[in-house]
């Protein structure tokens, strides 16, 4: 009866980690399979693929610079004086921003010392481009947002554009009722959008444009958010397309809205697991740039209403201070957008006249998002000069090489250890190489999740990784043979192996993962990649070493007087 009673605990047991065993494997599957859609497509079939899936790159394992070709650059910061201990971040923040733009896999920036950046453009293709958008001095405008009706025009045009509807000279007369009529059912379109993003709503939204037409329209797109409009992150190549159009662009001039421009925020709003950015419409000109700042500083508002929340002060120079009032003065109650490289980075509300050469900017950001502002005004203020002292370009076809190279060390390796681990383990030897190619499943599954990048010396870590698996599991079946030649059965041999090789097993992996964290601490480039790769291999190996393979020698033993080892 006691001998029943625990044969029952163990098969559940048993049930319940098969259970984890396979729902592990699945789960490494289903992350792996956007990367193997992606890399089975041709370029052409990728590059249309990753238009219609911005954020790609987040859920699959993308290849670093060596691997796929691009641009390594490094850039030196000149300093102007020994005052401008923050150049380096200003810097940053302009290359981050521009970097994005080019819209590439996994881009790096990374500061090195106290004047120097480099930058790894993985990808990329049109390298003087590149050279030309990066090493060129930042430009940062102060620009006064449309008012709605110019909003709501302009919006309609696109909209009567895109859907191929016969557009008006927008510059003749026109009757005021029916121009009434057409700006009050476009405000209703757009107040239909307004609110908090609700799960419900959204369905619904996407239900009805499904239902509606199969065919995308510039106003199914937007969405009201108070008196902005924001786009869902994933519809932004689509509204850049519309914008971009050479019909979309006589229509607006013909309107009489040829002044204005659209701008993306660069900060991006999440809300119910989406992402959206604001779209904002701005008057082309500005009414002034950088040069107005003579210093721009993040604190916290000790007083008043908004105690306790982040601001940025501003310091303007003389002549600032008089443009600033002038402005201010003309545009109350009306938004300024903040600009660096045609990228909206604040658009607060101007409440009253500004004098005296000094004002703040409040708004519903963080003191890190404060400090990022005042990074980005002040590098409006002092522009830091940029040179391209080291330029590296890795072809495709290098990388390809190296891949194959790569690869093919990597089966020579893998069939030497598969010999091994059969002939002189048997049986045992076979369920340690279950294990080992659960636990590389496991290892690319979690950087394709995290959106890791795959480097050369990370392949060189994969590598590693089987001998470092295979170690564990020589340990554990060692300790068994030991168990057995004391006499004891296949059970208690099985259980006493895994319980002795445990501590051993466990040393010499967090030896490992300590030296693998301090390298992808204090590493660069080529290290970090290798780091990555080796941290999530060491906590695969343990899994699949210490449970994985115990599951499959208890499903293989559990019944056996012998072990096949």
């Amino acid at each position: 009866m006691y001998q029943k009673g625990i044969y029952s605990i163990m098969k559940k047991n048993n049930l319940l980690r098969v259970g984890i065993l396979v729902a592990v494997v699945v789960s490494s599957i289903i992350f792996l399979i956007p990367t193997f859609n992606y890399y089975s497509k041709t370029p052409e079939l990728q590059q249309e693929f990753r238009n219609e899936n911005p954020h790609l790159f987040k859920r699959i394992l993308n290849l670093g610079l060596d691997l796929q070709g691009g641009m390594r650059l490094v850039l030196e910061v000149q300093k102007q004086s020994d005052d401008d201990r923050d150049i380096l971040d200003r810097a940053y923040a302009i290359i981050e921003n521009r970097v994005n733009e080019l819209g590439l896999a996994e881009p790096t920036i990374q500061k090195q010392g106290n004047d120097r950046l480099i930058v790894e453009l993985p990808g990329l293709t049109d390298v003087q481009t590149a050279k030309e958008i990066i090493g060129t001095t930042a430009q940062l405008e102060f620009k006064m947002l449309r008012d709605p009706a110019q909003l709501r025009k302009a919006i309609g045009i696109i909209e009567n554009v895109v859907a191929g509807r016969q557009t008006r000279d927008e510059s003749a007369p026109e009757d005021e009722q029916q121009q009434n009529a057409e700006d009050e059912e476009l405000q209703r379109m757009l107040q239909d959008r307004i609110g908090v993003f609700d799960e419900e709503e959204i369905e619904v939204a996407d239900a009805e444009a499904e239902a509606e037409d199969t065919r995308v329209t510039f106003e199914g797109l937007l969405i009201g958010m108070g008196e902005q409009i924001v786009v869902r992150s994933e519809d932004i190549p689509r509204i850049n397309q519309m914008l971009a159009r050479d019909d979309v662009r006589q229509a607006l001039n013909r309107a009489g809205l040829a002044g204005n421009q659209f701008l993306w925020s660069h900060d991006v709003i999440r809300d119910n697991n989406r992402e959206h950015r604001t779209l904002y419409y701005v008057r082309r000109t500005p009414e002034m740039t950088g040069e107005i700042i003579r210093d721009a500083r993040a604190s916290i508002d000790q007083s008043g209403m908004r105690a306790g929340s982040a601001l940025v002060s501003l310091e303007m120079n003389a002549q600032g201070a008089r443009r600033f009032a002038s402005v201010t003065a003309g545009n109350v109650n009306n938004f300024m957008a903040i600009v660096l490289d045609n990228t909206v980075y604040s658009a607060p509300r101007i409440n009253e006249r500004i004098s005296g050469g000094r004002a703040q900017i409040t708004g519903r950001f963080t003191l890190e998002e404060a400090n990022q502002l005042a990074i980005i005004l002040r590098a409006g203020a002092l522009p830091a000069p940029v040179e391209i002292i080291e330029e590296r370009v890795v072809g495709p076809s290098l990388g390809q090489d190296a891949i194959q190279k790569g690869v093919l060390a990597g089966l020579v390796g893998g069939v030497l250890v598969v010999l091994f681990m059969l002939i002189y383990y048997k049986l045992s030897g076979f369920i340690a190489l279950i294990a080992l190619v659960i636990n590389v499943l496991i290892v690319l599954a979690v950087m394709a999740g995290f959106g890791a990048t795959l480097t050369l010396p990370g392949i060189a870590g994969l590598i590693l990784l089987i001998g470092m698996a295979v170690d564990a599991n020589v340990i554990i079946f060692e300790r068994i043979r030991e168990e057995l030649s004391l006499g004891k059965t296949a059970r208690s041999a099985i259980d006493s192996g895994y319980s002795s090789a445990f501590v051993t097993i466990m040393d010499a992996n967090l030896t490992t993962l300590i030296t693998a964290s301090i390298l992808l601490g204090y590493g660069s480039g080529p290290i970090r990649g290798f780091a990555i790769t080796l941290i999530f291999g060491i906590i695969a190996s343990l899994f699949t070493a210490l449970f994985v393979s115990r599951v499959i020698m208890d499903l293989f033993f559990q019944k056996r007087a012998k072990v096949s080892i």
